[in-house]
């Protein structure tokens, strides 16, 4: 049986158009990731205007982007469902079981989480043959034995990053936002320290080494802030609780819709780099773009929400919640579109001065600006979903996380298979903006659904 609402929710809702108590501290502390995000995209947007000075659109960049793609996957898989089914279990056992029960939570968690990264990246090394010889038809000989040299390098920092991962959700879920962002920052600036010192000898090796270097930086940071704030990773034998039957639930249906949603980058990777040559390499640049965008945005707004609207969803605020994300998705819309136009009106200008020197050329810009103008679409549908996404998780009803996703999965091989002979790359781009519009209003109706009914594992 569904519990009822608090009898005094609808007196809690705050006023329409105004923040409220809570809300206030949200907006704030999105404010405040937001800055900090900011920055640390702009090491990243460093990153890659050195790696486009040093390489351009080269194959020896390609190379480096093919290697990644399944550890990038993997970690985004990981890494990012973790948060949805971590941060509202373990605010439900801080709010009614108290620190000490949320805090062995945490611990029991860190111990199996080793395991889990562990038997990853095996699984990894034992898929990536196959891998190789199903998406790397385009690469030729020496491109292959050069892209699985970087594949080794680059395996290890599944581990580190996933560990960083697990100790950032747990500050994250004691509302200690900030170190996870700050410890990002550290990986594009290795990046960058290795490019602009090692690549005209190491050339690709420099940048997976200093990928390396960065992520094993991250875990230092995030698990000495994460040790301060009384979180300890655990790396012994994996501990039992009480708690970890309920969690697996819940991140079992949000593994599997964040697998589904990261595979559409596979998917859109993959065809991308059996394009003409160039085509993989001016996909990232103008996704790295519309990456940092979110990221300033989009992440800051639902790492910050998550909290609060746990801590709602455990005390039954029904009505509170869905005033909350009604009035979110305005402000929200009022930001970003027209944010969103005057970014596609200087897509050229913007890729230019970002990353038109050295070995890329004006017509690079050219290829790039229109990539980035169709991925650029996203922006409005992205974060209005995170929005509805976040309530859905915080409701602990993670299943309609992965019901849609399979749907956004489905639309976007069809779209590229319909885009890519018309429009060429850009195609992607294009295919991956109206997944998002579509997923948005699939997250919208589901959440709506269940804030109506009341639903949501909130036991």
């Amino acid at each position: 049986m569904n519990p009822a609402p608090a009898e005094d929710d609808a007196a809690q809702a705050p006023p329409p158009g105004r923040f409220r108590g809570p809300l206030a501290l949200v907006a704030r502390a999105a404010l405040g990731i937001g800055l900090v995000t900011g920055l640390v995209r702009l090491l990243g947007l460093l990153k890659n205007q050195v790696i486009a000075a040093e390489f351009g659109v080269g194959r020896e960049l390609e190379c480096f982007l093919f290697a990644e793609i399944l550890l990038t996957f993997s970690v985004g898989v990981l890494s990012n469902a973790l948060p949805a089914a971590f941060v509202p279990a373990y605010r439900s056992a801080l709010e009614r079981e108290g620190r000490e029960a949320a805090r062995r939570l945490f611990s029991a968690v860190s111990g199996w989480a080793l395991l889990v990264l562990l038997a990853t990246a095996a699984l990894l090394v034992a898929a990536w043959p196959f891998f190789l010889h199903v998406a790397g038809g385009n690469l030729e000989a020496d491109e292959r034995l050069l892209a699985t040299r970087l594949f080794w390098l680059l395996v290890p920092g599944l581990v580190l990053h996933g560990l960083a991962a697990l100790s950032g959700a747990g500050l994250n879920a004691e509302k200690r936002f900030l170190a996870p962002v700050v410890a990002l920052g550290l990986i594009p600036l290795s990046i960058s320290v290795a490019a602009v010192g090692f690549a005209e000898d190491a050339g690709a090796h420099a940048l997976a080494s200093g990928y390396l270097i960065g992520v094993l930086l991250e875990l230092l940071f995030v698990a000495w802030s994460a040790r301060r704030a009384g979180l300890p990773i655990a790396l012994g034998l994996p501990r039992r609780d009480a708690r970890l039957g309920a969690l697996l639930g819940q991140y079992l249906p949000v593994f599997g819709g964040t697998l589904l949603m990261r595979s559409t980058i596979v998917v859109d990777q993959s065809m991308a780099s059996n394009l003409p040559a160039g085509s993989l390499a001016a996909l990232n640049y103008a996704n790295v773009i519309v990456a940092a965008l979110l990221g300033v945005g989009a992440a800051a707004l639902s790492t910050a929400v998550l909290p609060h609207l746990s801590d709602l969803a455990a005390q039954r605020h029904f009505v509170r919640m869905r005033g909350d994300l009604v009035h979110m998705s305005k402000l929200v819309f009022a930001a970003t579109l027209p944010m969103t136009g005057l970014v596609i009106f200087f897509a050229r200008p913007l890729v230019a001065l970002l990353f038109e020197r050295g070995a890329f050329r004006p017509e690079d810009t050219d290829g790039v600006r229109w990539i980035f103008a169709f991925y650029a679409l996203q922006i409005p549908f992205y974060t209005v979903g995170v929005l509805c996404a976040q309530v859905v998780s915080s409701l602990r009803a993670n299943h309609v996380l992965f019901w849609i996703a399979g749907l956004n999965l489905v639309l976007n091989v069809g779209l590229n298979l319909a885009l890519i002979p018309v429009m060429g790359v850009a195609g992607i781009a294009l295919s991956t903006a109206i997944v998002y519009l579509v997923g948005m209003v699939a997250l919208w109706l589901g959440a709506q659904r269940l804030l109506v009914r009341g639903d949501g594992a909130t036991a």
